[in-house]
C-alpha cells in the first residue's frame, strides 16, 4: 500500500496538485487522501478508476510496475445510464486501462434516441457492431460496424439507433 500511496503522491504532485485540491476533486476528505498516500488505507477499486482518471494515468500505473495482465471490475465499478429505449452501459471505464480510453455498450430500440451531450475533449468512435446515426453539428453519418468518426465533442452531439440490435462502439477520449 505504500508504493501505491507513494506513486499517487508522486502524480499528484507532478500535476500541481494540493492535497486539498485533489481531494476536493475526488469527494474525499483531505485526511483519506492522505492516510491513502501514507500507505495507512487502501482505496476502493471505484475511487481508484477517479483517482487515476484525475491524474491521468491508466490504473495499471498505481498498482504494479508493469502493464496489468489481469484487471477484474465488478458491475458496480461501471458507470451507466438509461432512457427510454435506450440503455449505455460503461464496460471500460476511464483509467482502467488509459484515462483516454472508455468503452460503451449501447442497447437501443429502433428510432430511440440519446440525448444531445457535450464533453469537454475530441473523441474517436470506432462501431463494432449495430447501426447508429450520429449528427454533429448539423452534418448526419450513418455509422456501420467498421466505420469510425473523429470529432470535437464540445458541440452538441446526438445519436440515433438503426434497427433492432446492440449498438457497440469503443469511444476514446483525448
Amino acid at each position: 500500500m505504500k508504493e501505491l500511496g507513494a506513486k499517487i503522491r508522486f502524480q499528484r504532485k507532478a500535476l500541481g496538485y494540493t492535497l486539498k485540491s485533489l481531494s476536493e476533486n475526488l469527494g474525499i476528505s483531505v485526511m483519506t487522501l492522505q492516510r491513502i498516500e501514507t500507505g495507512q488505507i487502501s482505496p476502493s477499486v471505484a475511487l481508484m478508476q477517479k483517482v487515476a482518471q484525475e491524474l491521468k494515468k491508466p490504473m495499471s500505473f498505481f498498482v504494479h510496475e508493469r502493464e496489468a495482465s489481469f484487471v477484474h471490475l465488478a458491475s458496480d465499478d461501471l458507470r451507466g445510464f438509461s432512457e427510454e429505449g435506450v440503455k449505455l452501459s460503461e464496460v471500460v471505464p476511464p483509467g482502467a486501462v488509459d484515462s483516454r480510453l472508455s468503452v460503451y455498450v449501447t442497447r437501443a430500440k429502433d428510432g430511440r434516441i440519446i440525448k444531445p451531450r457535450t464533453t469537454d475533449s475530441h473523441e474517436y468512435i470506432y462501431q463494432i457492431s449495430g447501426g447508429l446515426e450520429f449528427t454533429h453539428q448539423g452534418q448526419t453519418m450513418s455509422l456501420q460496424p467498421g466505420e469510425a468518426v473523429y470529432f470535437d465533442a464540445d458541440d452538441d452531439q446526438t445519436f440515433l439507433a438503426k434497427g433492432d440490435s446492440v449498438s457497440v462502439q469503443v469511444v476514446i477520449r483525448k
